[in-house]
């Protein structure tokens, strides 16, 4: 304490005009007696280098863990550290890619029945492109769909805009790709019901003239016609 006492200021003058010659020198003269008082008590107190005070103050602080100059451009830097290095790691949180899915598919049973092995309700598939669809749809179906089992030779999937039925899963992709590209959106919806539901064949045959055995027989085809005209084979997608 009697070190930081005994660091006073060394006097600086920076006087306007207006002031005398003869002031300005006895206040001169004040401030070198000052100082010189000053380099003598520094000394008494085995200080070796004579500094001006504002440089003993700094090295001082300095000892401390203190910075002047950031002190002075941010007042509180030692109490808020805590905190900047909180907001610190949340900024570099935010920033950090959040990885999401591109396309999602609704899937529902249609009609519905009750279960004691499966879930009721909507499931929904995520993928982001159709090499990831084709690779992991159809075991995310045997997970999902149980009750009964989920299997191509049993099931159908129904597209209800179109009245049409899907029965492999080259149509499900063909038909997946001409929704997203006809409406521009990045999901779909289809419906698995039973091949033995008779009601849905009736309805094939009346509205869209297709019919399960119409669906054995189109197993092994490639190329599929979407809405509105949007002709695709496969994976890739053409506008006819």
């Amino acid at each position: 304490m009697a070190l930081l006492d005994m660091a006073s200021p060394h006097l600086s003058l920076n006087v306007g005009s207006g002031g005398t010659t003869s002031a300005l020198r006895q206040i001169q003269d004040m401030d070198d007696q000052v100082y010189e008082e000053y380099q003598r008590m520094w000394a008494d107190h085995g200080i070796n280098s004579l500094q001006h005070s504002e440089d003993l103050l700094a090295d001082i602080m300095d000892s401390l863990g203190f910075n002047l100059l950031d002190q002075e451009a941010q007042p509180d830097a030692i109490l808020n550290s805590g905190a900047n290095a909180t907001m610190d790691d949340e900024l570099t949180h935010q920033q950090e890619p959040i990885l999401r899915t591109k396309y999602l598919l609704h899937v529902s049973r249609s009609p519905e029945t009750p279960s004691e092995y499966e879930e009721p309700g909507t499931k929904r598939f995520r993928f982001n492109n159709f090499d990831e669809f084709e690779s992991g749809f159809e075991n995310w179906m045997s997970s999902q769909f149980v009750d009964p089992q989920f299997a191509w030779d049993k099931s159908i999937f129904y597209k209800d805009l179109r009245k049409a039925s899907l029965c492999s899963l080259e149509a499900v992709i063909a038909d997946i790709q001409a929704t997203l590209a006809h409406y521009q959106v990045f999901d779909a919806a289809l419906y698995l019901r039973l091949r033995d539901d008779s009601a849905h064949s009736r309805r094939l045959k009346g509205k869209a003239r297709v019919s399960e055995s119409g669906c054995n027989r189109s197993t092994a085809s490639t190329t599929y016609t979407g809405p509105e005209g949007v002709d695709v084979s496969q994976h890739g997608l053409s506008a006819t």
